[in-house]
């Protein structure tokens, strides 16, 4: 059975990537501009209606790309080539700096933005083109299959280098070890080197409270007011050199007090409120004592290729929302089981695109109120995944 990763051999075969790094220097004009540009929507000109017999066009960005930029105005004000575009391929935009965009951009080993997924006519091998170029250029890369000679692109975070306007660069995208997964130096460390190393600039646990510690009482335990890094936690007052802390609510009495996410009345963890009482993760909190119900706000990432999984609205009344993002193409059996194992729901949606793709679930009758599995199935004919969560319909 062939992998759904045989596409990034495929990848890594094709002789017409050329990638060319070019540091980005900025003047204080330039930083202005950065800013400016964060709240931009890019290629929005390009979005269409997705055709399943139409090849594939994934554009990798980021929001404060000065070359994503000029690449977006490239194309908005030609719309001769803007109209093409949007004739001869199904367009998907990947933001890398969100969570599910760097898994993404992961995938198809892209490194630098811009970068174009240009898929062929029948959707099955790719070629990948980095950095800005003039809409003649694009033209002939996009339809007449010339190789750009020269590319302007921009930094990706976590490649392991500093390049503006990164503030460090250690070669992952964790938080908690001195350089952010935005790749920014966080609070009480110093990073240096093109490849960062990142050092805590006060030392957690010593019985004194330095720099940007905002606590300090000589140990490196959680669970007792001031954290393993120095910080206060949740439902916790602390004061002093050698900080003394103390609850400001209490955990378990039934009532959501101060900086409580929720109080269900008990200590138990799995229950959808923590015995910190915190909204654990996968879970829906209200009311005194807490009432929590499980959510469906998903990150599931499968390696099947299907990424960026988000279901909603939960609980349901009269209808599903799907959105995912897909690397093949793929056909989609949605099954709805009541608790007895019994099906009262099957949905097929045959042939979707490469990219992004919303389904939606209407219910042909309304179903009784109730917890209810939804078994979601996607086979692309060589392999399939099915992923199951559970639904509650008022």
């Amino acid at each position: 059975m062939q992998s759904i990763f045989l596409i990034f051999f495929i990848f890594v075969e094709y002789k017409k990537k050329v990638i060319i790094i070019m540091r980005l220097k900025f003047t204080f004009l330039g930083l202005l501009f950065f800013v400016v540009l964060q709240a931009k929507d890019f290629f929005k000109s390009l979005e269409n209606q997705k055709l399943s017999k139409t090849a594939s066009l994934v554009i990798f960005y980021r929001p404060d790309c000065p070359y994503c930029l000029k690449l977006d105005q490239e194309i908005e004000g030609n719309f001769n080539l803007s109209s093409q575009i949007k004739k001869n391929f199904n367009v998907s935009t990947v933001d890398i700096t969100t969570p599910e965009g760097k898994e993404i951009a992961s995938f198809y080993g892209v490194s630098k933005v811009p970068t174009l997924i240009k898929y062929d006519s029948k959707n099955q091998n790719f070629e990948t083109f980095v950095g800005y170029q003039k809409g003649d250029v694009l033209k002939n890369i996009l339809f007449n299959k010339e190789v750009p000679k020269k590319v302007n692109s921009a930094s990706i975070c976590g490649d392991a280098i500093v390049e503006a306007p990164e503030g460090c660069d250690d070669g992952n995208m964790s938080n908690g070890d001195g350089c952010s997964n935005m790749c920014t130096v966080e609070s009480g460390w110093s990073c240096t080197g093109t490849t960062s190393i990142c050092t805590r600039t006060a030392v957690c646990g010593n019985g004194i409270k330095e720099a940007t510690e905002g606590c300090d009482d000589g140990n490196m335990s959680n669970g007792d007011g001031c954290s393993n890094m120095c910080t206060i936690e949740s439902g916790w007052n602390c004061t002093g050199t050698t900080s003394i802390c103390t609850r400001t609510a209490v955990c378990g009495n039934g009532i959501k007090e101060a900086t409580e996410g929720c109080d269900d009345g008990n200590l138990s963890n799995g229950d959808g409120c923590s015995n910190m009482c915190t909204v654990e993760s996968g879970w829906n909190c209200n009311g005194n004592p807490s009432i929590c119900t499980n959510t469906l706000a998903i990150d599931d990432i499968s390696r099947e290729g299907v990424f960026n999984l988000n279901i909603g609205s939960n609980p349901v009344t009269e209808k599903l929302t799907l959105h995912f993002f897909l690397t093949k193409k793929n056909n989609l059996e949605i099954s709805i089981i009541d608790f007895t194992g019994k099906q009262v729901s099957l949905t097929k949606n045959k042939n979707l695109t490469i990219g992004n793709n919303i389904v939606e679930v209407n219910f042909k009758k309304k179903l009784p109120p109730g917890n209810y599995i939804i078994n979601l199935k996607f086979d692309n004919d060589e392999n399939f995944k099915i992923i199951s969560k559970q639904i509650i319909v008022k």
